[in-house]
């Protein structure tokens, strides 16, 4: 979105007469920071997201003893050793505690650090305007987590053909609402499942934050109609449209009060999976508006490979090491 609003290629929303009471009216206020630019302006709105979470088999935590999914890093990690095993006694690991997605893509961050970044800062994003802030015992803590969970043996260092949820190969994965639909058309007779938070450093108070996914509305520049494309965000995003969306999609609306208000009731009745990531809507975090996010998160993304998954450098030296490249990154 940086790269598109550096290039002046969307229209500044905030121009429109009505936008500050659409946007009071639609938007939780400790989410209206991620939508703003560096320049104080608004050229996106909010529309759906997808609060990341942890989907656990509740069946296989309960042969292994465990009844109530970890609260913090070392509660997983132990939950992991007694479910990471061995079961055909081939002296090969062959059921393990997670599952993380070894590839050094800047994207596939977005399911693993920084939702446990965002929960383990309470809530901050990697920058302040152009300023580092991820250099910090948050993200050292989350980089010795993985790394541990991969150096014990609890996250597999490899990819599967198969889906190794439903498979039972792993016990827990990172992932979003659309789990949902995916899991009860393919989850094999008897899988029991549920969703939990994020967990959080040992010593860390306060509400599990996580990373929303957030997907937003823009109207291009090269539109000779931002009037009408107006009108027809502002449909987009009406009561009756964002019950539509959750309907057809399973994805949550940015929607103030959704919860409480009485017409989305009967779909949450109905969908009570969903609740849980609904309830998670003003405890989630976007996206930094720099241009350079996708080198920021290329720059953690291989610090990470080299510490947490492949154990070549200490956490500390990896975040110094990330952290330095991004403020280059910046000021180039």
């Amino acid at each position: 979105m940086g790269q598109f609003t550096r290039a002046k290629a969307v229209v500044q929303l905030d121009t429109f007469a009505d936008f500050d009471s659409l946007f009071a009216a639609r938007i939780p206020e400790n989410l209206i920071k991620d939508s703003r630019y560096l320049d104080g302006h608004f050229y996106q709105i909010p529309w759906k997201t997808n609060p990341v979470m942890i989907q656990y088999n509740v069946g296989m935590f309960k042969s292994a003893g465990v009844d109530t999914f970890p609260r913090t890093y070392s509660q997983y990690l132990k939950a992991g050793r007694k479910l990471t095993r061995d079961l055909n006694g081939d002296g090969q690991i062959d059921q393990w505690m997670g599952i993380v997605d070894v590839r050094a893509k800047w994207w596939v961050r977005f399911f693993d650090f920084y939702p446990f970044y965002i929960a383990a800062s309470g809530g901050q994003t990697l920058l302040k305007g152009r300023k580092v802030l991820f250099d910090t015992q948050a993200s050292v803590d989350v980089f010795r987590f993985f790394q541990t969970g991969f150096n014990e043996g609890i996250f597999p260092r490899a990819r599967f053909q198969t889906d190794p949820f439903l498979m039972k190969i792993v016990a827990s994965r990172f992932t979003g609402p659309w789990e949902i639909a995916h899991t009860e058309k393919y989850k094999p007779k008897g899988l029991t499942y549920d969703f939990a938070q994020i967990p959080l450093p040992d010593g860390k108070k306060g509400h599990s934050y996580t990373y929303g996914d957030p997907k937003n509305i823009v109207i291009f520049s090269t539109t000779k109609h931002a009037y009408e494309a107006w009108q027809f965000v502002k449909f987009l995003v009406t009561p009756k449209a964002d019950l539509n969306l959750l309907k057809l999609s399973g994805q949550l609306p940015v929607r103030k009060g959704l919860m409480e208000d009485s017409l989305y009731r009967p779909y949450f009745r109905k969908n009570p999976m969903m609740v849980k990531f609904a309830k998670m809507i003003p405890f989630t975090r976007g996206v930094d508006s720099v241009p350079e996010m996708e080198e920021i998160f290329d720059a953690i993304s291989l610090e990470f490979e080299a510490s947490a998954i492949l154990g070549k450098r200490t956490p500390e030296d990896a975040v110094k090491r990330a952290a330095k490249r991004c403020r280059q990154i910046l000021i180039e």
